[in-house]
């Protein structure tokens, strides 16, 4: 008590009036505030204020983790919406529940219960679905004034009137053909300006000297083993020869061995084969043996006409 007594008589020297009904104002960081170091809090006192929120009882759901958990158990269905017995509550079985839920708590009196079932033995469900030839359940829609099915869901472009410009034709069917088009457009547009930048700003090619791969020199003689085998064949011609080496017995090292027939050969058989080489080599040693007879001189004889020769060089 003396504090607050310290503290009143502080509050009054500093703003020079009574201060019975103003509260320390402090800022976000904790400190008093340097302009408003107190507010005036006595309008409170003119307004009904009779539970405050410190003096009423706690929540029933205190933090956000409890709501979201709070918010996802009311969504599961009650099993009195169970219509068919399966275990599970499915869309149907809402349906039917959330129409027969007079009261909007999420779950089925007896009494809801016995209407709704008296209700779908009466032929509730007719006015919702129907079944189709196979059996099958077929939902019924009212759009625009139409009944739409599975079967007639184009009919309700039936409903909406005509385009006033719905006999043009347009040349694209969809944005992607307009863009498309719009493309090849520009680039056909752009084509020739694109051609003349592309030759005004093309690369020029520096001229260059000739050299032998631009320009290869053509002469007679292109290698050094040409000039030398030109000479050869000079100097045979000069000495009475062919200009090129000839086969001494062309008939012979000319033939080959080939599969050509020969009707009427010279040899026929390889014994005379033989027999014609045997008389070759014959006639070959008697006719060196007869050359040998004249051009052969004797050992003493060529003795002797040497000394005469050197006697005479003396």
């Amino acid at each position: 008590q003396g504090l607050q007594l310290l503290s009143h008589a502080a509050m009054t020297g500093l703003t020079g009036c009574d201060v019975k009904h103003h509260v320390p104002h402090y800022n976000v960081y904790g400190h008093q505030h340097h302009r408003e170091p107190f507010k005036d809090k006595s309008h409170l006192l003119n307004e009904d204020i009779r539970h405050p929120r410190w003096l009423q009882p706690p929540p029933a759901i205190r933090t956000n983790p409890e709501l979201q958990q709070a918010r996802k158990a009311a969504r599961v269905p009650d099993a009195s919406y169970d219509f068919d017995g399966d275990g599970a509550v499915g869309q149907l079985d809402h349906f039917i529940g959330r129409c027969f839920d007079s009261d909007n708590d999420g779950k089925l009196t007896a009494a809801e219960r016995h209407k709704a079932q008296k209700a779908l033995e009466s032929g509730f469900m007719d006015r919702f679905l129907r079944c189709d030839s196979a059996g099958q359940a077929v939902t019924i829609k009212q759009r625009r004034g139409l009944i739409i099915t599975e079967e007639n869901t184009t009919d309700i472009t039936n409903s909406y009137p005509q385009h006033f410009n719905a006999d043009r034709q347009p040349p694209n069917t969809s944005k992607t053909a307009l863009q498309v088009s719009r493309k090849a457009e520009l680039k056909a547009g752009a084509a020739p300006f694109g051609e003349r930048l592309a030759a005004a700003c093309g690369p020029v090619d520096e001229p260059q000297p000739e050299n032998h791969l631009t320009r290869p020199r053509k002469c007679h003689i292109e290698h050094l083993w040409e000039r030398a085998e030109a000479d050869r064949n000079a100097g045979r011609v000069h000495a009475g020869l062919l200009p090129i080496d000839a086969p001494v017995n062309p008939e012979r090292e000319l033939k080959m061995p080939g599969m050509e027939y020969v009707e009427e050969p010279f040899i026929k058989t390889r014994t005379q084969l033989l027999e014609t080489r045997r008389d070759a080599m014959k006639d070959d040693a008697e006719r060196l043996r007869i050359k040998g007879d004249d051009t052969f001189v004797e050992r003493d004889v060529e003795l002797s006409m040497r000394e005469a020769k050197e006697f005479e060089f003396r």
